[in-house]
């Protein structure tokens, strides 16, 4: 084999190289910001999650059909403000800490003053 031959031939096999290094590392490249992208998705849809579970659900009890305890837990079911079927479960012992005598009172007098000022 002469000089040349060989050198071209190196040369050659140089050029493949480096072709086969960009073509790995473009694939790798791709690959990571395809990852990153994904990645980025999935965190907005984590974060999206994450505010739907911390929004407050405003219900309205309108019209109370059922009471019932069952275990420590008591229950109120009706309707709501949409005329569906609503129930709503509280811990019985957290439900008598916080509606006690004097609250039930204090409920009591604002009513008679709303019915008196609006019937």
């Amino acid at each position: 084999m002469k000089g040349s031959d060989y050198v071209k031939e190196m040369e050659q096999e140089i050029k493949s190289l480096k072709l086969e290094l960009f073509h790995e590392t473009h694939s790798k490249n791709v690959a990571r910001r395809s990852a990153k992208q994904m990645y980025d998705k999935l965190q907005v849809f984590i974060d999206k999650n994450d505010e739907v579970k911390n929004l407050a659900i405003d219900k309205r009890l309108q019209n109370i059909t059922t009471f019932y305890l069952e275990g420590d837990e008591m229950y109120l079911k009706g309707k709501d403000e949409c005329d569906q079927d609503f129930s709503v479960c509280f811990n019985a012992f957290e439900f008598l800490t916080w509606i006690n005598t004097s609250e039930i009172d204090y409920i009591k007098e604002k009513l008679v003053i709303h019915i008196k000022n609006n019937f």
